[in-house]
């Protein structure tokens, strides 16, 4: 179910008072929590229809985001500002939310450190279900979590993450960037800068060639590995 909240344009939701005369032309920020809010409230009433149909026991919820919020959104997450930066590949604009629920097969209230990406889903879902991977698909790049997902594993085959990120091919000036990522460190194929993200959220200062250390080095090693091979 593709839902357009919370996009713009951000407006009032049936919950909210302007909403009967709101010029829904126009955008406004303030509107964002209440159709985050209301987003939930939808969601609810989803689940709500699954269950009064005897499914839940039958469905494997997913919930994900695909990219992170406009950058004229601001969150607060345990008194931390986390800017909106969609359209960046830094962390704030590619770390989505990603919830399971599955009752009575995937434990509840449990938050992983997993790395996930898209490919990762085929793999995924078809052992979750019991299909079959297609054998006649082509190379797959996915990693199977369903362990994770589960609660029988506390990690995937996954260690890494590859990123191609060209938003607007027919445009003249178009942005292009690939890299290759773990949890703590990333390395931008063109560019070739490393950063260490933990340490440098915003990738202001890439670490210079002179101080990596021994183990850094192999990260880097590593990822180039990666960007090497996914060219391919």
């Amino acid at each position: 179910y593709s839902m357009p909240l919370c996009h713009k344009v951000f407006c009032p939701t049936p919950d909210d008072p302007e909403y009967a005369t709101y010029d829904f032309t126009k955008s406004d920020p303030k509107f964002f929590p209440s159709m985050v809010n209301y987003m939930d409230k939808q969601i609810g009433v989803l689940l709500a229809k699954i269950n009064s149909a005897g499914l839940r026991r039958k469905t494997i919820f997913v919930f994900l985001g695909d990219n992170g919020s406009p950058k004229n959104i601001v969150s607060t997450y345990n008194g931390y500002e986390v800017p909106g930066e969609k359209g960046q590949t830094t962390s704030y604009g590619t770390h989505v939310p990603l919830i399971f629920y599955w009752p009575k097969n995937a434990p509840e209230g449990v938050v992983t450190n997993q790395l996930v990406d898209f490919t990762d889903f085929m793999p995924t879902l078809a052992n979750l279900t019991g299909i079959p991977v297609p054998a006649n698909y082509g190379v797959l790049d996915g990693k199977d979590f369903s362990q994770v997902v589960k609660g029988t594993a506390t990690s995937s085959s996954r260690d890494a993450v590859f990123l191609h990120f060209q938003p607007f091919l027919n445009e003249s000036g178009n942005r292009l960037f690939r890299y290759a990522a773990n949890s703590t460190y990333k390395l931008y194929d063109e560019s070739g800068f490393f950063y260490n993200v933990v340490n440098d959220i915003e990738e202001q200062h890439p670490i210079p060639a002179a101080s990596l250390t021994p183990q850094e080095l192999l990260t880097k090693q590593y990822f180039e590995q990666i960007i090497s091979t996914m060219h391919k």
